[in-house]
């Protein structure tokens, strides 16, 4: 009989290359795997189970009128007109006073709260309403430091899609529940509890300094995290993160009994041929963008790139943030050197970026979560046999020197990134695209995962 795993995860199964790479090979391996994530209607032969929200139930009229009780009032009222005449329209005339008053009055104290508030937003640089939430806030996650147990409460009462996700999974019975960051690690926690089975935890990024550099995430919300991080890391049988210096770093925090193991975001092998570089020399961003990805500094440096360069930006974003670099294009006069393209479905990622030559990402090394960075980019790069230029960080620094498929900058800012791009010569490019192919047969998600299925199997040895 097959061991059964609950894969819990906040977001889309069939966006999310981690967790889909999980799925599949949980299922190629003989586990009988329940997906519980976002909603998503798109239906996929997938051989495993996406356990979707149960049909909620046609809920009674709320608030319609009961036709028998406005009956009533309505012919009493007409018979208190015609029996007093006189008071019924001094008691409209004094009803309709007291209405324009109340206006009149609702009026003046708008005004004055406008005023107040534009005032104190001056002063407290938010609205107060805001100021005064974040004071909440910060007040409860401070309260985490010293009562470790109420960040279960914020947990819980935090965003209506982690119940969602709980009450998915309540129904189900699991030998292994399997949290996919930290924000379901309390969930796989309770239905391992409630349920039955174990619980593990994949965190995907170094969750207490995710976010370091932004004092009002390391006063609102670390606190919380890291409270919930350690009330129920030390019961996962397994914990697995995505770089060896999260790995590391965990293990020693948290005294781990058991070392965490490192399971990198290498993608399934693909074969890819070597493409020479042409005449121009393209270089791809591929992956979410947003801020922080250093997208700003390199658009800013494309002007000292050599003439024979173009930068191509991929994936999805926000439409104010694209507009804004659709802005900052157009104000550099750079619209025949930097492009802005559509996304692509994630299983075509690296097919399409093979029609590129360089893989760029630029991220700041403001945190320790930033050094240690693994991203799915680096290998998907590598797997499409680019050469990779990118921020000179320990552990994608660590692989370019050990592969020798690409080259590093030391600084987020226009000159770096431009002296980078200009040291890649066609024949320096060109090595580093047929090391990465050779890299790729090692980098890639058949040899990456033989670790985790021998380490769960394991674990389904034990109980």
């Amino acid at each position: 009989m097959s061991n059964s795993i609950g894969v819990i995860a906040l977001s889309r199964f069939l966006d999310d290359p981690r967790v889909r790479r999980q799925c599949d090979l949980l299922h190629a391996n003989g586990f009988k795997v329940f997906a519980i994530g976002e909603d998503d209607e798109r239906n996929h032969s997938l051989g495993w189970t996406v356990v979707r929200r149960p049909e909620s139930e046609i809920s009674a009229t709320v608030g319609s009128p009961n036709p028998v009780s406005v009956e009533v009032k309505t012919n009493g009222l007409v018979r208190a007109k015609a029996k007093y005449p006189v008071a019924w329209s001094l008691l409209r005339a004094a009803w309709r006073f007291s209405k324009r008053a109340a206006a009149g009055i609702a009026r003046v104290t708008a005004q004055s709260r406008a005023k107040a508030g534009l005032v104190a937003t001056r002063l407290l640089g938010r609205t107060p309403a805001r100021f005064a939430q974040r004071l909440v806030i910060t007040a409860r996650a401070q309260r985490c430091k010293f009562q470790p147990d109420y960040a279960d409460r914020i947990f819980w009462s935090w965003n209506s899609k982690l119940t969602d996700l709980y009450d998915k999974a309540r129904p189900l019975k699991c030998d292994i529940w399997l949290a996919n960051d930290w924000i379901t690690l309390p969930i796989a926690a309770r239905l391992a509890a409630e349920n039955g089975g174990i619980y593990i935890y994949d965190t995907h990024e170094f969750a207490i300094q995710e976010y370091e550099e932004r004092w009002v995430w390391r006063v609102a919300q670390k606190p919380i995290v890291a409270a919930l991080e350690r009330k129920y890391i030390g019961g996962a049988k397994l914990v697995t993160a995505v770089s060896s210096g999260i790995a590391e770093r965990i293990s020693d925090i948290y005294q781990l009994p058991r070392p965490a193991l490192t399971i990198r975001n290498t993608p399934n092998f693909i074969e890819s041929s070597f493409r020479p570089t042409g005449d121009t020399v393209r270089v791809l961003y591929h992956g979410i963008v947003s801020p922080g990805r250093g997208l700003e500094a390199a658009i800013d440096s494309v002007p000292k790139w050599a003439s024979d360069r173009e930068f191509y930006i991929r994936g999805p974003g926000s439409e104010d943030y694209l507009d804004s670099l659709r802005n900052r294009i157009a104000s550099a006069g750079l619209q025949s050197r930097v492009f802005l393209l559509p996304p692509v479905p994630m299983r075509e990622l690296v097919r399409e970026a093979a029609a590129f030559d360089v893989g760029f990402f630029a991220l700041p090394g403001h945190s320790l979560h930033n050094e240690f960075a693994l991203p799915n980019k680096f290998f998907e790069y590598a797997m499409a046999g680019l050469a990779l230029c990118v921020s000179s960080l320990s552990e994608m620094a660590g692989l370019i020197a050990k592969y020798q498929i690409g080259s590093t900058f030391d600084e987020i800012s226009s000159e770096p990134i431009a002296n980078a791009i200009n040291q890649l010569s066609r024949d320096r490019i060109d090595r580093y695209k047929q090391n990465s192919l050779v890299a790729a047969r090692e980098l890639c998600w058949e040899r990456e995962s033989i670790n985790f299925v021998a380490a769960l199997n394991a674990l389904v040895a034990r109980t």
